[in-house]
Parts: C-alpha cells; structure tokens; sequence
C-alpha cells in the first residue's frame, strides 16, 4: 500500500493513524495480493483494486455515528472473507475485539496466518456460519458485501448484545431502501427503528458511492 493512500485515508475519515498502523496495512496488502494468486482469495478484477475497493471501504464505518472506535466494543463481521473490514480494523483499533466470521476455509487460514504475522492478539478468526455457532455477545454486528440484511440479522441476530447494534456495508441508495423495506417486512422490531444512513464515495476513477447504514 503506497504512503499518499494511507495518508488519503486519514483526510478522507478525518483520523489519526500511526506509522505502525501503515506498516500492518502495507503488510495485509501485500500478504493478501500474495495469498490470493494461490488460493484466490478475491477475483482478479478487485485485486487490481484491493485498496481503492476493499481496504479504504473497511473505513466507511468511521462514517457512522453509532461506531466508537475509542471503547472496547465487541465486533462481530459476518462473511469477513478476506478479513475485510475485520483486519484493517484490527490493526488500526486495538482496543476492539473483533471476530472475523466465515464458511470459507481457505479465506479464515489466511486470516489466522496473518493475526500471528501482524500480532492483532484483538483479533479472532472463526471457520462457521453465524447460525450455527453459540451466541458471542457482541456489541456491533458488521457486514460487507455478503447476504442481505435480512439474510444477515436472520442468521446472526442471536449473538448481539440487548442494546447491540447491526452496521451494514451498502452500495446503492435503492438497494439498500430495497433491502431495508424487505427487513422491516420480516422482522416486526425494525419497524420501530429508524435507520440511520451515512455515504461516502470510493476512491476510484467512477467515484463508487457507498453507504453505511446504522440499525
């Protein structure tokens, strides 16, 4: 990972971020691009834009109100893949304890291989669908480009915490109004809460917007 993408992020989220967090992002960058022209942890066409689509996207959540990066909150991300936004938020944000969730063998063995390389003691990689585990007693569930939110608070609900947040990554407004209404069809509690909705823009030639949105 270059030093002016790095710095990028840190104007970008208005941040402050050490030299050590830069060496263990520009190490998971170069570890995941290594890793995956093995076992392909990510298609060829995102590779080419590992930070642009998925490392600076792991840090859309600072765009939420509801994620308070400075307490000691128990984070659980569903179908983490690669260990995005888990491991960049592992290394940035010691102080969260984040479980990285996946089916995928090959994705959570590289995500174990490089919490020893990097030393995240914060970080915890779990091989298993979400709704065949115990409950974890988390404080924020997060999901990124995996699963629809009902699809996701269906399989999960039962690890978050009584005052437990769910924070999804989205992409366009419609979909995420889409995926929202279906929610609130299923699911009678969401009705009474009012989503909150953040978006912020990719930093890619097409300007991509994202959005978070905050249950």
């Amino acid at each position: 990972m270059k030093k002016e993408q790095f710095e990028y992020i840190k104007k970008y989220f208005n941040i402050e971020l050490s030299d050590e967090n830069f060496e263990k992002l520009t190490l998971f960058y170069d570890e995941f691009q290594k890793y995956s022209s093995v076992t392909n942890l990510m298609s060829k066409g995102d590779l080419a834009l590992l930070f642009e689509k998925h490392i600076f996207d792991s840090f859309g959540i600072l765009k939420c109100e509801g994620f308070d990066y400075s307490s000691n909150l128990k984070v659980l991300d569903i179908g983490t893949g690669g260990g995005l936004p888990a491991i960049p938020l592992a290394i940035c944000f010691p102080n969260l304890k984040i479980y990285a969730l996946d089916s995928v063998s090959r994705k959570i063995n590289f995500i174990s291989e490089f919490k020893e390389k990097a030393g995240l003691e914060n970080l915890e990689a779990i091989w298993a669908r979400a709704e065949n585990l115990k409950p974890l007693g988390v404080d924020l569930i997060i999901s990124r480009a995996v699963g629809t939110m009902k699809y996701i608070v269906k399989n999960s609900k039962k690890h978050l915490n009584k005052d437990g947040k769910f924070i999804f990554y989205k992409g366009t407004k419609e979909v995420l109004e889409a995926e929202i209404k279906e929610l609130c069809a299923t699911d009678k509690k969401f009705t009474k809460i009012t989503p909150k909705i953040y978006a912020y823009e990719l930093p890619t030639e097409e300007h991509h917007q994202r959005h978070i949105v905050e249950f």
